[in-house]
Formats: structure tokens, sequence, C-alpha cells
């Protein structure tokens, strides 16, 4: 069974217009990650490892106090994948770039 390594995640914008994000990482359905507080040009380590068949799907999120939840983007990573890889989170005007592997 393979295994989905997260490693850092990059912030070059964040969603929220008023300061740092809250950011969390979703795979497959569960939350893994966060909330941690990410800012523009900001970097945060993950170093999430979460097993999986055939493909995972990576979903990052923007934790908001007063009403729903921000997704800011859905990455699908597949078994196949080999060596660094990076996933790209582009909704609700947020840029954000994750590093992962995928160790089979």
């Amino acid at each position: 069974m393979p295994t989905l390594k997260l490693r850092n995640l990059r912030c070059f914008e964040t969603e929220d217009n008023w300061g740092a994000d809250h950011a969390y990482l979703v795979v497959n359905g569960r939350h893994v990650w966060g909330p941690t507080r990410i800012n523009d040009n900001q970097w945060r380590e993950v170093n999430v490892d979460e097993p999986f068949t055939s493909t995972a799907t990576i979903e990052l999120y923007e934790k908001d106090d007063s009403d729903p939840d921000d997704y800011l983007g859905t990455w699908v990573a597949r078994e196949n994948d080999s060596g660094e890889q990076r996933a790209f989170f582009n909704a609700d005007d947020a840029h954000y770039e994750l590093f992962y592997e995928v160790v089979r």
C-alpha cells in the first residue's frame, strides 16, 4: 500500500484579505493537519504520512470562525507519482503550493 508523505505548504497569497489564513488539510475525507496560521510568502512544515490505495484526494481549507470554512482547492495524488511532487491550490483567490511524495 502506498503512503502519501505531505512535506511542506507554501503560501504565495492568502484567501483572507485581513491577515493570515488558518490553513488545514484533508486527505480522503480525513482531517490530517492544521489549522495553522500562515501568511503571504510563508512556509509551514506539514510532515504527515497517510496510507492510501490508488489515489488520494487532498483538499485545502481556510478555517473561519464567523462563517463556513473557505475551500481553497483539491489535488489528486496517484500511487504511480514518483519523486517529489507539487500540488497547487488556487480557489477563492488564494495561491498555495504543497510539496509531497508517494512512497511504495
